[in-house]
């Protein structure tokens, strides 16, 4: 397979791809899938072709982090500190910290995290790439923030500046992201994954990305997210997936995506009012016309419907809390090109 990937590459080179009016991702590993092990502590260089920009940037005391469903600490899509989220492609994302709380960590009010990675091939001058990524918010966070974007060099950014803590970079980097979210437009959702896509062009020859908060802690528009739960990151913790680079001009509309890509639903919710999964519903229906979700006890029941794609179970049944166990549920979900997918599975209703 590899060997396959070398003749499509040179193939794809030498007769020009982008002739094709195909889309090609310049990202290599853009959803951190392809990994050299399973990362149990904050290592996103174990996705290959991803690193953190300080020096050493394989210092496992680093803390850019790798999210995998193999990890049984940072793991998919339950993590023992950064909350509870689904990839959105395959079975793996990364995770940095964007602003730290100056009153509570005073030393570190311009500690970030980064991830950088090289481009397969560098941009060509004058030439118009989209650019961007998916982001989404951990449900651990106290704080959200609109700052963030991408830099691009022709170099790598990876610097040696002061340390803080075990060995992770103490300093924001010197740089001014070209492609930055809209300041103030705060990114506050930690269900769905919300996708920043920018227009770029080129000066030609920039061949790494680097994705972070740039700003220090008085230039980061930031708001509370009132969550206040044991193990909450005292700051504002993203998860970053599906980056991707390509020239926008030569390209097909993206396809629609698949179900098992966009579409999960929770394997198990605890309808206790604490603020965490207190509610069965669909996740990834951004780009779904329609739902019918129903829901059944084990005597054949129907506990539960839905039309609606915000609208979810409590865990209620006519009027009153419905027994702990397990629970059968059917989904049938219409894509905007009329395909229905359909999904059936069981939850586990806690208490």
């Amino acid at each position: 397979m590899v060997f396959l990937k070398h003749i499509y590459f040179f193939i794809i080179t030498v007769f020009g791809v982008f002739q094709l009016h195909s889309q090609i991702n310049l990202v290599y590993n853009a959803s951190f899938e392809d990994t050299i092990g399973c990362a149990d502590w904050m290592r996103i260089n174990y996705a290959k072709g991803w690193f953190q920009p300080q020096t050493p940037h394989l210092d496992p005391g680093g803390s850019s982090d790798l999210f995998h469903e193999c990890s049984s600490m940072l793991g998919v899509p339950s993590s023992i500190w950064d909350g509870y989220q689904y990839a959105k492609t395959g079975k793996a994302f990364s995770g940095i910290l964007l602003y730290l709380k100056p009153k509570l960590f005073p030393e570190a009010y311009r500690y970030r995290e980064y991830i950088e990675t090289k481009l397969i091939m560098p941009l060509k001058k004058d030439v118009i790439y989209c650019i961007g990524f998916h982001v989404n918010l951990s449900n651990f966070s106290i704080y959200a923030v609109s700052n963030i974007g991408i830099y691009l060099s022709n170099d790598s950014t990876l610097s040696s500046f002061p340390n803080y803590g075990g060995g992770m970079p103490y300093y924001t980097l010197p740089y001014k992201p070209q492609l930055e979210n809209d300041f103030g437009n705060i990114i506050k959702d930690t269900l769905d994954w919300v996708k920043l896509e920018w227009e770029y062009k080129a000066v030609g020859g920039e061949q790494f990305i680097t994705i972070s908060n740039f700003y220090d802690a008085q230039y980061t528009f930031f708001e509370p997210t009132y969550t206040n739960t044991p193990g909450s990151e005292a700051g504002a913790y993203y998860y970053i997936d599906d980056v991707f680079v390509y020239r926008c001009n030569d390209t097909l509309p993206p396809p629609i995506p698949k179900d098992t890509a966009y579409l999960n639903l929770p394997t198990a919710f605890s309808p206790n009012a604490d603020g965490e999964n207190d509610v069965f519903r669909v996740l990834g229906t951004k780009y779904v016309q329609s739902i019918e979700l129903r829901v059944y006890n084990r005597w054949g029941q129907e506990v539960f419907y839905s039309n609606q794609k915000e609208i979810g179970w409590d865990g209620n049944f006519k009027g009153q809390p419905a027994p702990t166990g397990v629970y059968a549920y059917t989904l049938v979900a219409t894509l905007p090109n009329g395909e229905i997918i359909t999904k059936k599975g069981n939850v586990t209703l806690k208490r």
